[in-house]
């Protein structure tokens, strides 16, 4: 066989077999372009993306709506039933109210709140996944905090006067910062809750529970601007979550142990026995219940100091307020003294409160979830899964078809259209008390979602509405409050901007105040 031969022959086969290898590749790049225009059509959102044309990155997208602040979230709920708006961990779908009882009537395992707490914070990261899985902690506050409210009010009603005074200079007028003061209020009456005195009033402990809770948010903003496939590396790089545990943990530690040497019927009746009550064995320790208390300041010390700061700030803008409140509160408090049943007599401070929170929520949304299988709304809009979605709250609170005059503060909002007390501070009927409660600002409606709404509403909200409103009332019965001269000059109803985060409204944090006791 000749040379020539050979070769032609092995040309032929290198020729053949390189066509048949552009056929294998023709076919497996058509393959995989089906696949992403299938997989496209499967996932396409068919509403609205904010941003114009920004929308192409969620980043520059929430640049442009930190920077439109309110007039963006007005624009979107006027324009669109939902929409898409940029969230630092994914695009959030925002919602009328109108589909607020769809979101909230679905399946865990269709729209989770959960798993969208895990997203959105990172908890792998940041709390660890067993406060999600095991969250027995939330027990106690749904079951034994909200039953012991009258006891716990005994508690707080004896810490705000000290947290106060740690913040004042006496009858001499003292300038504050109010947020962080705020952030220093709550976290010392909210604690004599959690873990007691003296503990509660421990700087070490106090700074725990705000600046680490602070942590929580930028490390879980700061591994979410990443995409999902990389989250899991950085979160592993940039956190250590039991670092601040292990660090407060001895803290912790003897009031731990003295209970778990006690027969369970024998120990006090308090937040740290309730949850080792309700603990497995393994969580029966220091290190565990740190853990499940820095959880707990999160959720409660910074969404009620904002809210703190944000009514103070309206009670200066609106000073008009304030001898009607403090009238209020001098009657009641004279017939039935300073009690939790006292509180719910005070409709004008509960009525004030409320509108401060509808005006100015903490967040723009509400309801937040994870679509875990594409859903279909009564409008046809089907959503796939992945997305994040909730309802509109910053629009619904805004909405002139619910709201009076939304843009307007009114802090009699809420009041009873009729008196609600009869003489001797009785309520008129059951019927009337029942009114009542339903007008009070821990009441959750589709209208009014401060606290959420549904079946995971804030299982917190009685205990977070109780020690707001006796907050304010020591405000108002001990202390004298105005802004400093050079800031609102002489303006009647000057407040000062509010500031966005994504999809947060925050009390502007460098405003400051003066305050002194009352002469």
């Amino acid at each position: 066989m000749s040379t020539g031969f050979l070769s032609s022959l092995q040309s032929d086969y290198v020729i053949t077999y390189l066509r048949n290898e552009v056929k294998v590749w023709q076919i497996g790049l058509a393959l995989l372009l089906a696949w992403r225009a299938w997989s496209y059509w499967e996932n396409r959102l068919d509403i609205p993306f904010y941003g114009g044309i920004w929308s192409f990155s969620r980043v520059l997208s929430i640049i442009k709506m930190n920077r439109e602040g309110a007039q963006a979230f007005l624009d979107t709920y006027k324009q669109h039933p939902m929409v898409a708006v940029p969230r630092v961990d994914a695009w959030f779908i925002m919602m009328h109210p109108d589909f607020v009882e769809e979101i909230n009537k679905a399946p865990e395992d269709v729209i989770s709140n959960d798993d969208n707490i895990l997203v959105a914070l990172q908890v792998p990261y940041t709390l660890r996944n067993k406060i999600i899985e095991n969250p027995y902690h939330k027990y106690v506050i749904q079951n034994q905090l909200t039953k012991n409210l009258v006891k716990i009010f005994e508690d707080i009603h004896d810490e705000i006067p000290r947290a106060w005074e740690n913040l004042t200079d006496g009858h001499e007028w003292k300038r504050i910062t109010m947020l962080p003061a705020a952030l220093q209020l709550i976290a010392q009456t909210s604690n004599r809750v959690f873990v007691g005195a003296p503990l509660c009033r421990d700087q070490r402990w106090k700074s725990a529970m705000t600046d680490g809770t602070t942590s929580i948010v930028k490390l879980a903003a700061l591994i979410s601007l990443f995409p999902p496939w990389a989250r899991p590396i950085v979160g592993r790089i940039l956190s250590h979550p039991d670092a601040k545990s292990k660090e407060y943990a001895p803290l912790v530690a003897p009031l731990v142990e003295e209970r778990l040497k006690m027969d369970p019927e024998d120990r006090p009746d308090d937040f740290i026995s309730w949850l080792l009550e309700l603990a497995p064995p393994e969580d029966q320790n220091a290190l565990e219940v740190t853990r499940r208390l820095i959880g707990m300041n999160f959720a409660a010390v910074h969404t009620t100091s904002m809210n703190l700061t944000h009514a103070i700030f309206w009670l200066l803008a609106r000073p008009e307020y304030i001898e009607p409140l403090r009238a209020e509160i001098a009657a009641v408090t004279e017939e039935m003294g300073w009690t939790k049943d006292a509180l719910t007599h005070m409709v004008k401070l509960d009525s004030f409160m409320k509108e401060s929170v509808r005006i100015t929520p903490i967040s723009s949304q509400a309801l937040s979830r994870i679509v875990m299988k594409p859903f279909t709304f009564s409008n046809g809009v089907r959503i796939p899964a992945g997305y994040a979605l909730g309802a509109h709250m910053y629009g619904t609170h805004h909405d002139p078809n619910i709201y009076e005059n939304p843009e307007e503060f009114k802090g009699d909002r809420f009041l009873p259209k009729t008196d609600a007390v009869a003489p001797g501070l009785n309520y008129a009927d059951d019927e009337e008390r029942e009114a009542s409660l339903k007008r009070s600002m821990y009441a959750a409606s589709k209208t009014y979602l401060g606290f959420s709404y549904g079946k995971h509403v804030c299982p917190g909200r009685f205990f977070a509405s109780m020690e707001l409103k006796t907050m304010v009332a020591h405000l108002l019965m001990e202390y004298e409050i105005k802004w400093p001269e050079e800031v609102s000059k002489g303006a009647k109803h000057y407040r000062p901007e509010n500031m966005w985060f994504g999809g947060a409204l925050v009390p502007n944090p460098t405003a400051e105040i003066l305050i002194r006791k009352r002469r």
